[in-house]
């Protein structure tokens, strides 16, 4: 079960969001990108520690990633053999998708990283490029990737689900 479960949009579906898009005529001409990492920890007690951070910080950590406007979805999720998996789907280049999260979440992942093994120099946000070659070291190719609607990207969205509570609010 996710620790921190993130959306970008939490009161949209997928298909109220390709109704929107298909309604407005709109195709998205953006590239979305998953991220599948995992971080292993230096003891088993750890994942304890890493929990009770996460809920500690949920609903910031959410305000954070609303900041970085790119993340379609994050989780953190418990995996076996001492680790945690951190898995997202965002819009744009990888680089600039770290070094936009870095600015606005990386003290969490600071804090995460005292417990880690073998993690990059903290904090992140002054040692980018370590963290970026950090990241693409861990990062998990998927096997297949699913796009409920492809080439739309955050901003795109939101841009739609605004513009459907226009409506709603002119006709209402």
């Amino acid at each position: 079960m996710p620790q921190i479960s993130y959306t970008a949009y939490p009161d949209a579906t997928a298909q109220e969001i390709k109704a929107m898009a298909s309604a407005a005529d709109v195709s998205g001409t953006g590239e979305l990108h998953p991220f599948l990492g995992d971080l292993t920890y230096q003891i088993e007690d750890c994942l304890h520690r890493v929990q009770l951070i996460l809920r500690a910080r949920g609903h910031g950590t959410t305000k954070d990633l609303d900041k970085v406007g790119t993340p379609h979805f994050a989780q953190f999720v418990p995996l076996e053999d001492n680790q945690i998996g951190f898995f997202t789907v965002y819009d744009g280049s990888f680089d600039k998708y770290i070094a936009d999260f870095t600015k606005n979440i990386g003290p969490i992942f600071d804090l995460i990283f005292k417990f880690t093994k073998d993690p990059p120099p903290s904090p992140c946000r002054k040692h980018l490029q370590e963290f970026i070659d950090f990241a693409a070291g861990a990062n998990r190719a998927p096997i297949g990737f699913y796009q409920a609607y492809p080439g739309l990207s955050v901003q795109d969205i939101h841009a739609l689900i605004a513009d459907r509570k226009s409506e709603l609010a002119l006709a209402g």
